[in-house]
């Protein structure tokens, strides 16, 4: 006998499969041993190919209603502190992280539902269920303290019934799916599955981070010969890019000469602007080249803006090594705090203003075209914002993905890859 969901062989005396846990016998149709189920007239097809597809359309709505009720949370937690009002700061922070909870087991199985995530996904919607009960518990202490009365307005008690609907239709689509998460599993079952869940997501994230970095890694780059001695030619992986050619004439002078994209490789003219260094500088330190748009987003979340002050310092210091020998110095945190706050903020697009420019005029030194650079950012951040507010988030994207370009070429000529 085989298993119904995955294909697995299963004992007559076993009643739920050793590898994912889904009942034996629980969709009444026959498993052979290729993992495929049959239909009446005899056809093989895949198991739960529609399904899968159902419960991965739902968590991203899920997912993204979450997030959003995760978010709104943000408000009360700096108005709780402001006032110092600790009570309603533990609600309003239990409320976060019952929706934030929420929206990420729903965005896991959106991104990578298997029948092995069940338990997790399942797990984390039944926290987020207590998690909010917890939050309306304490408000209701609070108010008590405070008023000498129990009040709780009804919005927060539909709000509360919201998370155990979206857990029963979690469950339910499990179930219909030969899924369903804790049904007859003991409490090591249960255990190893959800480790196995989170190594099914570990890797399918590792996997997502390789690529990732196979895509910034510019292919076949050669190292620039010393000056004087010979000549290298690149032609950029990318269709329609140009290739590139630095020849050494005599005298020790070096030329650029392009093909097909005017300007690609020439450095600026007499030591002007960035001045005029050829190569990238050396270093021995290896520089990061996965900054991700939605690492920075959701980490930034998480820990109330924190992180986005420890990711501004760690880019700036990075941006500096890699681009040393310019004559140009990006400021650093404490900079960028301080004369933000001066200014109103207006320093802030200032500060990335000149990064994107920095970033695009030492592009030549790494064979790396690049063609966002200041003003793209500019246009992106104020007239983006029109666009739902998305703008800003584009433009940064942009330049993460220049840098994480210019850091994978700084690792591999340095030899720190």
């Amino acid at each position: 006998m085989f298993c119904p969901n995955c294909g697995s062989p299963i004992n007559e005396d076993e009643k739920f499969c050793p590898n994912c846990g889904t009942p034996a016998g629980s969709t009444g149709q026959g498993m052979d041993a290729g993992g495929m189920g049959t239909v009446n007239n005899g056809i093989s097809k895949p198991q739960n190919q529609d399904l899968d597809m159902v419960m991965r359309i739902v968590c991203g709505v899920f997912a993204v209603v979450f997030l959003f009720a995760a978010l709104a949370r943000i408000r009360g937690i700096f108005v709780s502190l402001r006032w110092l009002q600790f009570g309603y700061l533990l609600s309003n922070l239990l409320g976060f992280f019952g929706a934030m909870i929420m929206a990420v087991s729903t965005a896991a199985a959106a991104w990578k539902w298997s029948s092995k995530l069940r338990n997790l996904v399942f797990g984390g919607a039944v926290l987020s269920v207590a998690l909010r009960l917890l939050s309306i518990f304490v408000s209701i202490f609070v108010n008590l303290i405070n008023f000498g009365s129990i009040s709780i307005g009804g919005a927060a008690i539909v709000r509360w019934l919201g998370y155990v609907a979206v857990a029963a239709i979690l469950f339910g689509l499990m179930y219909i799916m030969g899924s369903a998460p804790v049904v007859g599993e003991t409490k090591d079952s249960l255990m190893a599955s959800m480790t196995e869940g989170f190594t099914e997501l570990s890797g399918a994230a590792k996997d997502l981070q390789a690529k990732q970095a196979a895509k910034n890694t510019v292919i076949n780059y050669q190292v620039p010969p010393a000056e004087g001695q010979g000549t290298y030619q690149q032609v950029p992986p990318t269709e329609g890019q140009a290739a590139y050619q630095q020849v050494m004439p005599i005298g020790g002078q070096t030329e650029y000469q392009t093909n097909g994209a005017p300007g690609y490789g020439t450095p600026p003219m007499g030591g002007m602007g960035y001045g005029n260094p050829t190569t990238p500088p050396r270093g021995t330190r290896a520089k990061k080249t996965n900054r991700s748009i939605w690492m920075y987003f959701l980490l930034s979340l998480v820990t109330c803006g924190i992180y986005g002050y420890v990711f501004i310092y760690n880019l700036a210091e990075d941006v500096n090594d890699i681009c040393e020998g310019d004559g140009e110095k990006t400021s650093g945190l404490l900079a960028f705090i301080l004369l933000g706050m001066v200014t109103c903020g207006i320093y802030y697009i200032i500060w990335w203003y000149k990064l994107a420019n920095r970033l695009q005029a030492n592009s030549y030194r790494y064979n790396v075209p690049i063609q966002e650079n200041g003003t793209t950012f500019l246009v992106w951040t104020l007239f983006g914002s029109m666009l739902c507010g998305i703008g800003p988030w584009i433009a940064l994207h942009f330049i993460l993905k220049n840098t994480n370009k210019l850091c994978a070429v700084y690792n591999q000529y340095n030899g720190l890859v």
